[in-house]
């Protein structure tokens, strides 16, 4: 078999592996789910949005950005949870980080990466590591950025006119990101502006409840935005109980090999130190079984 033979054999299985089937495999070879991976605490979170992009149907492969930070074993850990893996070079730009005073983004201008993907995908949908997918979101490739910008992204809780990059439908070109800046997003046609539901972050259930009320039973995707206290691998704080069900529910993920294994009644019954995988991470005491279990209910099992 030739190698160019080989290759897409190897993306049709993998494509398989998260659809379940083979079905119109031809259709989607041009089309991806892609996250970035910047450090070795990012393996646990592109696993987990592995699990869920399997279980919840998707119909296209994930492939990780993979930063100079992680070595070949965390490379090949990354394969093991089916990932196709692409390496990237640092993008670091020094004068935003001390602008913002956030030392967290000195990888994260990595993401723009994505952009020149154009030698493989037609489109991509861009995922942060540290999202939690509740549902299918495959109509996302569907979202038509021919004119314009050639991006869609859900805005920001403030300012709502800017947009978060947590998750992007990208249409990769030559130009890229890197040689244009795109001020004037708000003001592109509608297809450009995804719904908030996907891509929820996490603060609005502590600073927004009534918005955090009317929103969570419709979110798609969970954004654990932030600096890694905020992370759900490295949690530090309190958060309304509203909110903690979602991060109990990623840290469960995390623990099992296999998400459709999960069950709502074994998490509750079971001691969660060290987890099934080596995890060690703080866990979140769940006072509210029962809202736990209506989760797993309606949105994942």
């Amino acid at each position: 078999m030739s190698s160019r033979g080989a290759a897409f054999v190897s993306l049709l299985l993998v494509t398989c592996f998260f659809a379940g089937e083979c079905s119109n495999a031809g259709d989607r070879e041009r089309e991806a789910y892609v996250t970035l991976v910047t450090t070795p605490n990012y393996i646990i979170g592109a696993e987990v949005l592995a699990k869920c992009l399997r279980h919840v149907g998707a119909t296209r492969y994930l492939v990780a950005l993979v930063g100079p930070l992680l070595d070949m074993n965390d490379e090949q850990r990354l394969k093991a949870a089916g990932l196709i893996t692409r390496r990237v070079e640092d993008i670091q730009i020094f004068e935003i980080v001390e602008l913002l005073d956030r030392p967290y983004f000195n990888t994260t201008f990595n993401k723009l990466h994505v952009f020149g993907l154009f030698d493989e995908y037609d489109k991509v949908v861009f995922l942060d590591a540290d999202v939690l997918v509740l549902k299918n979101i495959d109509e996302l490739f569907d979202v038509d950025i021919s004119t314009g910008y050639p991006f869609a992204a859900a805005p920001e809780i403030m300012p709502p006119d800017r947009f978060n990059t947590g998750v992007l439908v990208v249409a990769p070109s030559k130009e890229g990101l890197l040689n244009e800046f795109y001020p004037h997003w708000f003001s592109q046609d509608s297809s450009h502006r995804l719904p908030f539901i996907y891509n929820t972050l996490q603060t609005v259930a502590s600073y927004y409840s009534p918005a955090w009320e009317m929103l969570k039973e419709d979110i798609k995707v969970l954004h654990f935005a932030g600096d890694d206290l905020m992370k759900p691998w490295s949690f530090e704080g309190s958060l309304p109980p509203s909110l903690g069900v979602f991060l109990f529910l990623w840290q469960s993920i995390a623990r099992r090999v296999s998400l459709w294994q999960v069950r709502a009644e074994n998490l509750l019954s079971r001691t969660p130190a060290g987890g099934d995988i080596g995890l060690h991470f703080k866990v979140l005491n769940v006072t509210d079984p029962e809202e736990v279990n209506a989760l797993f209910r309606n949105r994942i099992i």
